[in-house]
């Protein structure tokens, strides 16, 4: 692990956000009232569009062929500030596009794993930030990050201290929270894999169960719904209704896996999965009682078929 930040860019491990007075957000093209999340069709990436109560947080911002794409979405949304980034974890499919995002429009916080490598898109993204005023801040599991407007993140990930030597660091140090808004829960995963899952199974053991912490309406899929991200034991955990697996048709990688899909396809609670790659922009609506789950277009194959790897390798 390299240690970088840009000079001038302190990192406070405290979670104490910075507000934008929830203005700035306009209703056109935007949420209904209550809590909107969009899990944009972003091509072979991740990016997550939070709208309540005029307030506007983004998940990840996808890779950063996709910027274009990404602030058109924004635009169209109605968002032209944001109170909140989080950023997963540093791999370009997740943070490439957050590039764009800080150059465009006034950000008020962000927060990440704390997990530097010195990479090059990684190098661009914190000079972005450090153009603005942000407060930038590290996820610490164990913290409740209060969002205003009624909606709360719950940090589970990334471990403490964070994984080394793992088969990807970057991925098994992902930020894993667990958005609630009312009685609705949304678990965001990030690309995290089984040295991470282990970690977060065996801190949560004897916390309600050891299910508690995790168990969530909505289940965004760890890693594109790779093999390694998804597993019988993290979905008797969460015991979603929902899933949604953000990936892009003939990414190079044939995400998501037939492995990921059996497991969720099996799952008793499972009522619907969803996937960008087939079927656009996902759309969920909560009124924090009930949720409304809605895709841009119907399927373009089987939902529950494979994917296929046509395009060259690229991200992560």
């Amino acid at each position: 692990m390299v240690a970088l930040c840009v000079a001038g860019c302190a990192r406070d491990a405290g979670i104490r956000p910075e507000t934008s007075g929830g203005d700035g957000n306009g209703p056109a093209g935007s949420a209904a009232p209550g809590l909107t999340v969009r899990f944009l069709d972003i091509g072979q990436g991740d990016a997550a569009l939070l709208q309540w109560n005029g307030r506007a947080a983004l998940v990840d911002g996808g890779p950063r062929d996709h910027t274009d794409v990404l602030l058109e979405d924004l635009r169209r949304y109605g968002v032209r500030k944001l109170d909140w980034v989080i950023a997963s974890h540093p791999h370009e499919d997740h943070i490439g596009g957050l590039i764009g995002v800080f150059g465009a429009m006034p950000v008020a916080n962000y927060l990440d794993s704390g997990l530097n490598t010195g990479s090059p898109v990684q190098v661009s993204l914190l000079k972005a930030i450090q153009k603005q005023s942000t407060k930038v801040q590290v996820a610490k599991a164990g913290t409740r990050l209060d969002l205003g407007g009624g909606l709360t993140m719950e940090i589970i990930g990334p471990p403490d201290p964070l994984l080394s030597g793992t088969s990807s660091d970057p991925n098994n140090n992902s930020i894993v929270a667990r958005a609630d808004f009312g009685a609705t829960r949304i678990l965001f995963t990030g690309d995290m894999e089984g040295p991470e899952r282990s970690w977060i199974f065996n801190r949560t053991q004897g916390l309600l169960g050891g299910a508690g912490p995790l168990k969530a309406d909505v289940l965004k899929a760890a890693h594109h719904g790779s093999r390694n991200g998804t597993n019988a034991a993290l979905l008797k955990r969460v015991e979603p209704r929902f899933v949604v697996i953000s990936c892009e048709a003939g990414n190079s990688y044939g995400h998501p896996h037939k492995q990921a899909l059996a497991a969720i396809r099996a799952f008793p609670t499972v009522k619907q999965l969803f996937r960008t790659d087939l079927e656009g922009t996902i759309t969920l609506q909560s009124d924090g009682k009930s949720i409304t789950m809605t895709p841009d277009h119907a399927p373009t194959k089987d939902i529950w078929s494979a994917g296929t790897r046509t395009r060259s390798r690229k991200g992560s």
